[in-house]
């Protein structure tokens, strides 16, 4: 059931989009001042010891989908359990993010918002695959 990785992947993929877009395209380009957007990209929540959120998922994302190009290629359970083990840290980390948005700063921002649920579902798919 190899497929369930080609779904990781194009989930992975388009975390790393978004993220690549957040981390690169100046602020003003990404988020329009006067929207909700430009709150989240800026607050105390956007970045951890002084990194950008985005830097770190650009780094992470790019490892996944380095992992699961791998897995799809020659399969390993070694692979297979870190690939498990980024994605529950991931979604878990998303839900953080979407507590923080929603209900501490009560602004969304887009590109978060496509990361946190790209996330999600990857963690839906990978419980729905788990035993395959």
């Amino acid at each position: 059931m190899r497929y369930k990785y080609y779904i990781l992947l194009a989930l992975f993929l388009i975390s790393l989009a978004a993220s690549i877009i957040l981390s690169f395209v100046p602020v003003q380009d990404v988020c329009n001042v006067r929207e909700e957007c430009y709150t989240v990209y800026n607050s105390s929540y956007s970045s951890i010891l002084g990194i950008k959120n985005s830097y770190l998922g650009v780094v992470l994302f790019t490892a996944g989908i380095i992992f699961i190009s791998l897995q799809i290629r020659n399969p390993s359970i070694l692979k297979r359990n870190l690939i498990r083990i980024m994605t529950v840290i991931g979604a878990s980390i998303a839900v953080f993010f979407l507590i923080i948005q929603f209900f501490v700063l009560k602004a969304y921002c887009q590109y978060c918002l496509i990361v946190d649920l790209s996330m999600l579902a990857a963690l839906v798919t990978l419980f729905v695959y788990w035993k395959h």
